[in-house]
């Protein structure tokens, strides 16, 4: 089956996962999750009050920082390892 990717979803074959959606790696010691949201915002039809686009990296705490989240970033999911 062919995988698919928009602003707003990933596909593959019949299966269609809808963004936000959480990526996370097959290895339980591998902290390295990404939250993909949106192009148009948290939910569907958008808000103003919603996430438009962007990816938030978690990670194992450092100092008093556990996520950071990157506006800017394309969105697309990760290509190479295990998820």
């Amino acid at each position: 089956p062919d995988f698919v990717e928009t602003d707003d979803a990933v596909s593959l074959g019949d299966v269609t996962l809808h963004k936000p959606f959480v990526e996370k790696p097959v290895h339980g010691e591998d902290h390295n999750v990404w939250v993909y949201y949106p192009g148009y915002g948290g939910q569907e039809g958008g808000g103003s009050e919603d996430v438009a686009g962007g990816v938030k990296k978690l990670f194992r705490k450092k100092a008093n920082k556990s996520s950071e989240f990157y506006p800017d970033h394309p969105g697309h999911v990760r290509r190479k390892g295990s998820f």
